[in-house]
């Protein structure tokens, strides 16, 4: 006995938004590098999640997360715009090694200057030794440590590390390097938080306290989905759920879907049915998406009832032709 129903399923809600229309947030469980996960919210969606607001962290915060409460990508990055002296002063002097160490790169933040007064940008988390200035003298700390180190140990020496304005500076740091030696100095490039899409405001901040402390790699923001704070991680050394940002009544959807079901269980029965439906459901969960299933089985036709259907096509068609002769 061939057992079998024909089924039609509403599906309700796919990626449930928030409830602002405007400014809804979707949540992909897919874990993605910031990158990846960039690129398929422009595909899907309209960008990654724009916290703009404390609005926006309450809204992003009640977005359905199917549980899950850790970290999310959102569309923050930072950029590097120019380099920039501890004490706000401009660039205006300089004497790189070469012309390929002022070029700006994400990966290359801080600048020492070696015993010949030669300046290099290397990664801030090599040890060099910190050159600090009181406002009168220069002087070199004792040990080598990361360029965050040298400037805390500096401040902790009433100085700062070095600002060297012109040549004569320059010169006088050299004389004291020891040979081979090289020291931290206080020019770094500035970092720039920027959101993915165009025009957002970064005046809104949301880091946890520590954060960002990322400092050394290209770092994209992630918020935590229990409490809404935000976490600087490695863009590509990193894979995160997301949210996308997009319009809730493009994405708010009711999909219905006929299939026919093969089951040596008994379908008229509720109880197998409403088993057939949070099995379904569940597979949707575990893909991020937050549907609302609604079962409703639709009775085989009988002989009759398909000739007569093929006869009304039939009908239908003659119609069409007839219609488009007398055009």
């Amino acid at each position: 006995m061939d057992n079998s129903k024909f089924v039609v399923l509403l599906i309700a809600g796919f990626c449930v938004p928030s409830t602002s229309l405007q400014n809804a947030f979707f949540f992909i469980s897919e874990a993605m590098t910031w990158d990846d996960a960039f690129l398929y919210c422009v595909s899907h969606y309209i960008d990654l999640a724009q916290i703009l607001s404390l609005d926006n962290v309450t809204t992003m915060m009640a977005t359905p997360t199917n549980g899950y409460t850790g970290e999310a990508w959102i569309g923050l990055y930072n950029d590097f715009s120019e380099w920039t002296w501890l004490n706000g002063q401009p660039l205006t002097y300089y004497n790189w090694r070469d012309s390929k160490q002022g070029k700006l790169n994400g990966n290359e933040l801080c600048v020492a200057i070696g015993n010949r007064g030669l300046w290099e940008a290397n990664t801030c988390s090599l040890l060099k030794y910190p050159i600090c200035y009181d406002g009168l003298d220069y002087q070199i700390g004792p040990k080598k440590m990361s360029w965050n180190k040298s400037k805390a140990y500096c401040n902790s020496q009433n100085s700062t590390l070095a600002y060297v304005p012109n040549e004569a500076e320059d010169l006088r740091i050299h004389h004291l390097m020891p040979d081979e030696s090289v020291g931290w100095i206080g020019l770094y490039q500035a970092e720039v938080w920027v959101w993915s899409k165009p025009g957002g405001n970064f005046s809104f901040q949301n880091w946890r306290i520590g954060q960002p402390d990322n400092r050394d790699v290209d770092s994209c923001v992630a918020a935590q989905v229990s409490d809404g704070t935000w976490f600087d991680e490695g863009c590509t050394e990193k894979q995160l759920p997301f949210f996308c940002s997009g319009d809730a009544a493009n994405k708010n959807r009711k999909i219905t879907v006929k299939m026919k079901v093969k089951s040596s269980a008994d379908l008229e029965d509720p109880a197998v049915s409403a088993e057939l439906v949070q099995q379904m459901q569940t597979a949707f969960a575990e893909q991020g998406l937050d549907v609302k299933l609604i079962w409703r089985t639709q009775p085989v036709k009988t002989q009759e009832q398909q000739q007569e259907k093929g006869n009304h096509k039939k009908r239908l068609r003659m119609y069409k032709h007839t219609h488009k002769l007398n055009l």
